[in-house]
């Protein structure tokens, strides 16, 4: 049952990345190219999906191999190993509903051009769009990655069925091009599942994080035993992070808005500190208490004036950096609480909550991690996507 739904996943991850920001767009120029075909049209069509399927493979394939190697290189027990896909799962699921999914459309700055319309330019055509496709799909094949060192035998059906599921659409257009492949493009344009592929693709990647989360039989024990790796991770990984979106932001606002330049700044900051919350909590000695203080004096300055900043211009930038330095904020307090005075922190949750609720919020942290990244480049200009507020 556990591998049918894998497999069914990962058909439908597939399918949802063909309809994807990143390579439905360009699905009208491979309609284009397919109805040029008076003769041959199906050839065409099926060695094109096949080489963007074997390509899409290729790419599954090595995340599926790095993920094995890095289990093994861990040690990590099948019940550790279902714990680490859950949380990979679940986090990149929350990050199918932030700014993050748009990092896909940075593939509609390259435009195919295709100037022979036989097989072997299908051929190239296909892997053409399965490299468009490869920021769309980071979320199934880190997903894959991560199956793979759960379950090393069930990745390669997965990785037929996401193959397939991301080829599907292409192999339809194609064998209808001449008759009703615009009327579809059109209809399926409309459709509910691209208008909410993100949301789609959250739910199914939270579901099978979940499942995950079950078959490992006592949830909570592991959960117990993950904390404080997760309790680790999570300032390294906020300290690589918010310096890097606070220099893009900081680089694309020099010498234009001082307000916006001083922003950034705290952002780098937090940053640091976060940085430097994982290298007290790797110190053997207890550190100064002053620097605990510090660190999320620091936090909570950066949160206020993005907070602020959001409040008084309510740009999507600073209200998605007010949510992620809060994050990084909340994640820190687990840390730097225990080493503060008794009673000079309140507890972050009550004692018989403390072990799910915590998990939950490394999930909401990590799964937000992408954002601030995402959110410099738009800041930068470096994207070219038109956004909603909010």
């Amino acid at each position: 049952m556990t591998d049918l739904l894998g497999i069914t996943t990962m058909l439908l991850a597939g399918l949802l990345t063909s309809l994807s920001p990143c390579l439905f767009p360009v699905l009208p120029a491979y309609l284009v190219y397919a109805a040029k075909r008076s003769g041959g049209a199906l050839k065409v069509t099926v060695v094109f999906t096949a080489a963007m399927a074997l390509s899409l493979a290729a790419y599954a394939l090595t995340a599926s191999t790095a993920g094995y190697a890095l289990v093994s290189q861990l040690k990590l027990s099948p019940s550790d190993a279902a714990l680490l896909l859950s949380t990979l799962l679940l986090a990149i699921a929350l990050a199918q509903l932030t700014p993050a999914k748009e990092l896909g459309s940075l593939a509609l700055k390259a435009s195919p051009k295709v100037e022979k319309l036989d097989a072997a330019g299908a051929a190239a055509l296909g892997a053409l769009f399965a490299l468009l496709a490869a920021p769309c799909a980071s979320a199934p094949l880190l997903a894959l990655a991560a199956k793979a060192a759960l379950d090393p035998s069930s990745a390669l059906p997965s990785i037929a069925a996401f193959s397939a599921g991301a080829a599907l659409p292409f192999l339809i257009v194609g064998a209808t091009a001449h008759s009703v492949g615009q009327r579809i493009h059109r209809s399926v344009s409309r459709s509910f599942i691209v208008k909410r592929s993100g949301e789609l693709t959250a739910l199914l990647f939270a579901v099978y994080g979940a499942a995950g989360l079950w078959a490992t039989g006592d949830p909570l024990l592991y959960i117990e035993r993950s904390l404080p790796t997760l309790r680790a991770a999570a300032p390294w990984l906020w300290g690589i992070v918010l310096p890097a979106a606070g220099a893009l932001v900081l680089w694309g606002s020099s010498g234009v808005n001082a307000r916006v330049s001083l922003l950034a700044l705290l952002a780098i900051l937090a940053g640091l500190s976060d940085s430097a919350s994982a290298v007290l909590g790797t110190a053997s000695a207890p550190p100064p208490l002053d620097l605990h203080y510090a660190i999320l004096a620091v936090h909570a300055l950066a949160v206020a004036a993005w907070t602020l900043a959001y409040a008084k211009g309510r740009g999507r930038v600073t209200k998605w950096l007010s949510i992620a330095l809060f994050a990084s904020l909340t994640s820190c307090v687990p840390r730097c609480a225990p080493a503060l005075p008794a009673g000079s922190a309140p507890p972050l949750v009550p004692a018989t909550f403390s072990v799910p609720l915590e998990y939950a919020l490394y999930i909401v942290s990590f799964g937000l991690l992408p954002a601030p990244i995402a959110l410099a480049l738009d800041a930068t200009s470096l994207r070219r996507y038109q956004s909603a507020a909010g």
